[in-house]
């Protein structure tokens, strides 16, 4: 086999499993080149338990302070139940250690005072406390492109060096790191709180930024003169085309500096949250106000609410100004596909929907509308979509699906309402699709992320990416 061309030896090994190419990289230094680039390029560290550091962190991250060569290989990395507590907790482990000579080494050349240096050795003395070595294995992946991360505290290391190096902060003036990553995902595995804002705004700051997926964040309050931690990120320089706020809550603040900080997005999909994550109060003309700074790029968009039983319907707030109508999205000019709940459509607590709510709501070069928790607003939401078909073909030419998502019960007491909605919608030439659930526990599962829902990243440890399965009735029987 020495005598293959590496292109034979390269094909083949990358069919190999990863301890083969393990047991490859031991057997000689041409073998060990090769097997590397399949070995580290995609590194997974998630462990199985919620209570035990990940094995083999700390060894990996030596590995690259003393390998560059092994870090350029890296462009994904997974991390799952890598703390076992906050470095706040009075309970610490009773034999702290010496942090590892690469590892202190990192810290002393990072460090901006004594102070700093003093602290951040202290806490790389205790091996449960993983976010003090997060910031030194991220800043060795040169090449990474796709990072996916879950943390169960707040990572202040982590914040506080990721935005030293994405705002040339010394002594990282000239340095390129990061600079090929374009897709993250920002999770928080705790069920009582999230990650603030202020934790995940680096992730704006990265050059190739493309796509962003949030989970679990929610902001301090509503403002009361506090600065959005996204105030800092340039204004429409952002490369972010697409972003997912899944079981997230916002502040009108921190969304506005939010959106403005994108050159141009596409996608915008934001899910409501658990109240218990934030105190932010929810206030849907607000929200459009946010949303309509990309009211020219946006095609795709998604408003609707984490579904769970035991959270209520948010509360909406219309404290900021008096409105009695919903905003539309007819300024939309792009927007193609929306996935929204009827809480939206109907201003949340005013309930103010009429039968040409949709006609007026909408904007015409719509193609695909999906409405969930279409029972709350059951009765009206037949009327306003049977005057949207009717006005299918005068307004609404590209409407081409229609999906309504609601419980069992609601579809079993209206089947035939269903049944002529069907077939209105078949004469109009729309495909309508009603899915249902019967809400049971032991039937959700971890959803996929995107707009179409078909971007897999690790699972969320809180379980509070679950959802229903959703099942497609025959209306045609």
């Amino acid at each position: 086999m020495p005598s293959l061309p590496p292109e034979a030896l390269s094909l083949i090994f990358s069919f190999t499993s990863r301890s083969t190419l393990c047991n490859l990289c031991l057997c000689s230094q041409q073998f060990r080149e090769i097997a590397a680039r399949f070995l580290y390029r995609s590194i997974d560290l998630c462990g199985n338990s919620l209570t035990r550091p990940i094995i083999g962190f700390r060894p990996l991250t030596r590995l690259v302070l003393r390998e560059n060569s092994i870090a350029r290989l890296v462009r994904h990395l997974s991390i799952r139940d890598s703390w076992e507590a906050d470095p706040n907790d009075p309970v610490v482990p009773e034999d702290p250690r010496d942090p590892e000579p690469e590892i202190r080494k990192a810290i002393v050349e990072a460090a901006t005072t004594e102070e700093e240096k003093s602290k951040w050795l202290e806490d790389a003395s205790l091996p449960v406390f993983e976010d003090c070595i997060m910031p030194l294995f991220l800043s060795q992946l040169t090449q990474l492109e796709t990072l996916d991360t879950e943390v169960p505290i707040d990572p202040s290391y982590t914040t506080r060096q990721m935005g030293r190096i994405l705002r040339k902060d010394a002594p990282f003036e000239n340095s390129n790191n990061l600079n090929s990553l374009h897709s993250v995902i920002a999770a928080h595995d705790y069920d009582g709180h999230g990650l603030e804002p202020e934790h995940i705004a680096w992730i704006f700051r990265l050059p190739k930024i493309s796509n962003v997926y949030l989970h679990r964040i929610g902001s301090r309050d509503d403002g009361n003169g506090r600065d959005s931690p996204f105030g800092g990120l340039p204004r429409r320089k952002g490369t972010c085309r697409s972003l997912e706020m899944r079981d997230c809550l916002l502040s009108h603040e921190d969304l506005i500096e939010l959106f403005l900080s994108f050159e141009s997005l596409v996608s915008i999909c934001y899910e409501l949250g658990n109240g218990l994550l934030s105190k932010a109060r929810v206030s849907w003309p607000l929200i459009h106000d946010a949303l309509t700074v990309h009211k020219d790029t946006v095609r795709d968009l998604r408003l609707e609410y984490l579904d769970h039983e035991w959270i209520p319907e948010p509360y909406f707030s219309n404290e900021y100004e008096n409105t009695t109508v919903s905003p539309t999205l007819k300024v939309f000019k792009g927007l193609k596909r929306i996935a929204i709940d009827t809480a939206f459509l109907s201003n949340g607590e005013d309930r103010s929907i009429s039968e040409r709510h949709l006609t007026d709501f909408l904007p015409p070069q719509i193609e695909y509308l999906r409405i969930t928790h279409f029972e709350h607003d059951g009765d009206i939401i037949f009327k306003s979509i049977k005057a949207l078909l009717q006005q299918k073909r005068s307004e609404f030419l590209n409407l081409g699906r229609l999906v309504l998502r609601g419980k069992d019960n609601f579809f079993n007491r209206h089947k035939d309402k269903f049944k002529n909605l069907y077939q209105q919608a078949q004469i109009e030439g729309v495909q309508l699709v009603v899915e249902h659930n019967d809400g049971f526990e032991s039937e959700r599962f971890e959803r996929k992320w995107g707009f179409d829902e078909d971007v897999e990243w690790q699972p969320c440890s809180a379980g509070f990416n679950h959802d229903w399965h959703w099942e497609a009735y025959d209306l045609r029987s």
